[in-house]
């Protein structure tokens, strides 16, 4: 596969009760708080996070929709960590943090190996090249 684009993941805190928590955690600093899991298709990546610092989550709950994952930590019932992408602009009583270290995931194309894509599809494939010329030359 060809690599799209690449992604921070970061942690999301509320604004109101998470203030302790220091502005480029690490992944073991995460354990003091109850943790809400994604369960919408990063949670193995996320495992792999904390297993790769020797540690595990204290999950308080598992959730698949973003919004209600985000509006959870926002009411306080927890912390979480998402990819960038999967943020939505409004973040009102949310505080989004590095960790540290930094901690990056790649998204991939990948198409069937022919000599021609249908149009359709290398018209997709051309918006996605275009837009990752575009994310690195910083606009």
């Amino acid at each position: 596969g060809e690599v799209i684009a690449e992604d921070d993941f970061l942690v999301v805190a509320s604004s109101r009760h998470h203030r302790a928590l220091s502005s480029t955690p690490t992944i073991r600093e995460l354990l003091a708080l109850p943790f809400i899991m994604s369960a919408a298709g990063c949670e193995p990546a996320i495992r792999t996070l904390f297993a790769e610092a020797a540690c595990e989550p204290r999950v308080a709950f598992k959730v698949r929709d973003m919004a209600a994952l985000l509006e959870m930590v926002r009411q306080g019932l927890g912390i979480t960590i998402v990819p960038a992408l999967s943020l939505p602009r409004e973040r009102a009583g949310l505080r989004v943090l590095e960790l540290k270290p930094r901690q990056r995931r790649k998204l991939f194309l990948a198409t069937r190996r022919q000599p021609h894509l249908p149009p359709a599809v290398q018209a997709f494939a051309d918006t996605l090249r275009a837009r990752r010329q575009t994310m690195r030359k910083g606009c």
